[in-house]
This record gives structure tokens, C-alpha cells and sequence, in this order.
């Protein structure tokens, strides 16, 4: 190749892949009608376990409490408030 000829095929590589992202970015953008499902969804657990020895249970339903108050929850109706459950056998890693 001669000494301009591998900036004009450079140039021309990096054109050509640019003019295809924006293509398929519009078409992909026209097929789901600019709905962005991953933007507006959040992820909420509708259930949490904590599992901790006895001696702790107490503490752990009391603090669970306190964070869910903190964050602005209040006890939906019909439902306990959260609670933490214990075990007396728990296996350490």
C-alpha cells in the first residue's frame, strides 16, 4: 500500500462501522417504539430472610424494623412488620 493508503482504509473502516452503528441503533430504537424496559424497572424483593442464631433474633427484628421505617416503608395492610427468624444449628462457613 502506498504511504496514504492504509490512513484511507483506516478512515474508510472507521466510517463504515459508524454508519452501521447509527443504522442499527435507529432500527432498534424504531422496533421497541423508544421504550427503555431496562431505565424503568426497578427490582424490589417482595420478601427478605435473615436468618441468625437465638441469642440474636431480638436485636435482628428490632433493627429490621428500624431500616424499614428509615426508608420510608410503612407496614403494608395485612402484612407483619419485617421479623428475622432464627435457627439453632446454623452451619459456619
Amino acid at each position: 500500500m502506498s504511504g496514504t493508503g492504509w490512513a484511507v482504509m483506516l478512515f474508510s473502516g472507521v466510517l463504515i462501522g459508524a454508519l452501521w452503528g447509527a443504522f442499527l441503533g435507529f432500527v432498534a430504537r424504531w422496533l421497541t417504539r423508544d421504550r427503555r424496559y431496562f431505565a424503568s424497572r426497578k427490582l424490589v424483593a417482595g420478601r427478605y430472610e435473615v436468618v441468625v442464631e437465638r441469642s440474636h433474633a431480638a436485636q435482628a427484628a428490632w433493627l429490621l424494623t428500624e431500616a424499614y421505617e428509615a426508608a420510608g416503608h410503612r407496614k403494608p395492610p395485612g402484612r407483619a412488620a419485617p421479623t428475622a427468624r432464627h435457627t439453632t444449628n446454623h452451619p459456619t462457613s
